[in-house]
């Protein structure tokens, strides 16, 4: 049974090789590959990648991290240059915030260093700015005339700017701690043909200045300067007086108009001696003080009818503008006070009868003596005026806040 159980196990293999012989006679033959496929065999060589370029926002924030980078070292030229770049780049929405980090840095920036960005023409970076910064390091930088110079030229170019009332803050505060609280400035025509008045003024200025410093034990100073009456000098002393830092500024007698205007731009305290009332209207820091028409008259008055009993008075006055105006006051003064004015004679140049003399006027008594028996000299307008005028000049005070 083995015998036979092998020899048919051996024709059964013998006949599947036998089939598969022939199957595999039956396929066609394998088609050769394409010349494109045998070169896609062959081992492929590498290819270098390329770098895409850094989109804006990302250049951005390289480039402000370099800024930031220069500013923690204290390189402040190249900080600002990458700002300065960057201004150029950045959309309008992101300028502020960009401005603000600018901004920041100015603060800390040497002056030196925004000197020389102020002189670049070219420089992205608002001119605006770079002067707000430069005056207020000049003050931290204990440099206050500088600081002055700078801040003047900020608040008169960039009046619309968002920082000009905190420079103007600041300018005042410096201005405090500089100016001389005991020195005044004074204005005056000390030459030319107002020359007269000019010197009884600075006489009486003197007198007070004196009075003053005695009084309260402190060495108070004046510094001249003479107008000659002309504009042009008035202003250019109005401008020399503020370099010297004065408390304040007396006068002028004339072109008060002129010199008030520099005044107020510069800042600085005027007290115009003028009878114009309208004069301290036209700014913050312009002031008068003067013995106007009404206190003349009233001053005269009172003398020659309360003190010295007079009941009747003759009113001589020259035919123009000056003459009327002190006519028309003694005139309402008099009938204010119940007083007879029997004569009012205007003088045009022509020869005229004085009131007493024709008659039209009598002295209600002889004319007063002293007491060793000498006739007392007539009292005129213009002693009452001098007198006056050296009464408030005395009365002149200068309270340390006013600048």
């Amino acid at each position: 049974m083995k015998i036979e159980y092998r020899h048919y196990f051996r024709m059964i293999l013998l006949f599947g090789i036998g089939l598969s012989f022939l199957m595999s006679c039956a396929l066609p033959p394998a088609k050769p590959l394409p010349e494109k496929d045998k070169t896609e065999s062959k081992p492929l060589e590498p290819i270098e990648k390329k770098e895409e370029p850094l989109s804006t926002s990302a250049l951005i924030q390289v480039l402000s991290a370099e800024a930031d980078k220069h500013f923690s070292q204290g390189n402040f030229r190249d900080a600002l240059s990458i700002y300065d770049q960057l201004l150029l780049t950045v959309k309008e929405d992101k300028k502020l915030a960009l401005l603000s980090k600018i901004e920041s840095v100015l603060a800390k920036t040497p002056t030196e260093v925004l000197g020389e960005w102020i002189e670049i023409k070219e420089t992205h970076i608002p001119r605006a700015l770079l002067l707000y910064s430069l005056g207020l390091n000049h003050a931290l930088e204990n440099n206050p005339e500088k600081s002055m110079e700078v801040l003047e030229i900020f608040i008169s170019e960039y009046a619309d700017h968002y920082r000009y009332y905190e420079a103007l803050d600041l300018l005042e505060t410096i201005k405090k701690s500089l100016f001389n609280r005991d020195t005044m400035g004074c204005l005056l025509p000390l030459t030319g043909k107002y020359a007269v008045f000019g010197q009884r003024a600075l006489t009486g200025i003197q007198l007070a200045v004196q009075e003053l410093s005695k009084k309260y034990s402190r060495e108070f100073k004046v510094i001249v300067m003479d107008t000659q009456a002309d504009p042009e000098m008035t202003v250019e002393g109005v401008r020399r007086l503020h370099q010297k830092n004065v408390a304040a500024v007396m006068g002028p007698l004339l072109m008060e108009g002129e010199a008030g205007k520099e005044a107020e731009k510069l800042r600085i305290p005027m007290i115009a001696l003028t009878q114009k009332n309208d004069f301290p209207l036209q700014g913050e820091y312009l002031f008068a003080n003067f013995i106007s028409p009404e206190m003349q008259v009233q001053a005269l008055g009172n003398h020659l009818f309360a003190d010295l009993g007079i009941r009747k008075a003759a009113i001589l006055y020259p035919d123009e503008k000056y003459g009327i105006r002190y006519m028309e006051l003694f005139r309402d003064m008099a009938k204010n006070m119940r007083l007879r004015l029997p004569e009012l004679s205007p003088m045009t140049g022509k020869k005229q009868i004085s009131p007493f003399r024709s008659g039209r006027l009598q002295r209600s008594s002889p004319q007063p003596r002293n007491l060793f028996g000498q006739r007392r000299p007539i009292l005129r307008p213009s002693m009452i005026q001098e007198t006056m005028r050296m009464k408030m000049l005395k009365k002149m005070r200068m309270k340390p806040h006013c600048r």
